[in-house]
């Protein structure tokens, strides 16, 4: 069994985090323009590169029996250390309750109720858990109100609650110096920034030199 998994590639799993209503487009140009290069340039070096984008891997009945957050935290705990998280002029969708069950299988969300689930995952991945491996391989990007309005239209937080609690979490991301963050005004400055970060990952534990 041992030596079975020794023979197993190096493998680098990125959770990609952010809402869904107004990130379609970024995370659609992630999976069909990035994740290929990265794929492709990871495995010249011996590694296997995957993401993690939950757009499609929930289910209905999931949502309804209150599934979906341990479902992302169970899926960013397979990915540590390697975290994208992104932010654009929404919230996200508030976490209203935490069932006993749940806050039992996971004691971190007790008192979390409140939070949007985007939050709650940025919380857990890298915030609230900012331990040097996470921290050295976790990225945030804010996308200009300016790029939100030429994709998007207006679309705009809409509860001033939620408003002031998306401008709390950026400025937290802002003041953590330790995690990259950037912003940018266009999804191919996007994409520039995404592959410079993992690249940089990619390079810091699987030098071209090392014999994988």
């Amino acid at each position: 069994m041992l030596d079975n998994q020794k023979s197993l590639p190096p493998v680098i799993r990125v959770f990609l985090s952010s809402t869904f209503a107004d990130m379609d487009k970024e995370r659609s140009y992630f999976n069909e323009v990035l994740v290929p290069k990265l794929s492709r340039m990871c495995s010249e070096r011996g590694v296997s590169f995957f993401s993690v984008d939950l757009r499609w891997g929930i289910t209905e009945e999931e949502q309804i029996d209150g599934k979906v957050l341990p479902i992302c935290l169970s899926e960013i705990d397979k990915c540590r250390p390697y975290f994208i998280g992104i932010l654009g002029n929404r919230y996200g969708s508030i976490l209203e309750t935490v069932p006993d069950k749940i806050s039992d299988m996971i004691p971190w969300l007790k008192g979390k109720e409140g939070h949007s689930i985007t939050e709650l995952e940025m919380l857990y991945a890298v915030l609230e858990h900012n331990d040097d491996e996470t921290v050295a391989n976790s990225a945030f990007y804010f996308r200009s109100d300016d790029l939100t309005e030429k994709l998007y239209g207006h679309i705009r937080q809409e509860d001033p609650q939620a408003l002031e609690n998306l401008q709390r979490l950026k400025k937290c991301i802002e003041e953590d110096n330790d995690t990259p963050c950037s912003r940018y005004n266009s999804i191919e400055e996007f994409g520039s920034y995404v592959m410079r970060d993992i690249l940089n990952w990619v390079a810091e534990h699987f030098p071209e030199s090392e014999d994988i």
